[in-house]
């Protein structure tokens, strides 16, 4: 007579619970599989791409929080976005996250140290 053994599950807390992940070229390849893996560890998603078509399509599949359409390499497009998604998270830090500083104080007066700490490249780009 033998004995069976079988092991237990190991249960671990998701990487990225409670990150939000933007992926550049989300809509299909290493960048669909990289957002898919996002989501999987607990992330937010947002999911850019060229094909609005083929990236509404991702967006549904991972259950992305935002999507944005454009070819990363036009400058003037890129730059575009990155000063709407600083527009966007500025708002979101006065209203939200930073409550250090009165809830009156100017946005960018709060967002410029963040950015440029947290998100070098954005705050180059912009």
């Amino acid at each position: 007579m033998s004995i069976v053994t079988i092991p237990s599950p190991i249960h671990r807390e998701p990487e990225l619970l409670g990150q939000t992940v933007v992926v550049i070229g989300g809509s299909a390849g290493i960048g669909f599989e990289t957002a898919r893996r996002a989501r999987a560890e607990g992330a937010k998603v947002i999911l850019t791409g060229r094909n609005a078509e083929r990236l509404q399509h991702a967006a549904n599949e991972v259950e992305a929080l935002s999507t944005a359409a454009f070819d990363a390499a036009d400058p003037v497009a890129l730059e575009s976005v990155t000063i709407a998604a600083a527009a966007r998270l500025a708002k979101r830090l006065n209203v939200d996250a930073d409550r250090r500083t009165p809830r009156d104080t100017p946005a960018d007066t709060k967002v410029s140290p963040i950015l440029s700490s947290n998100c070098p490249a954005a705050v180059r780009l912009a």
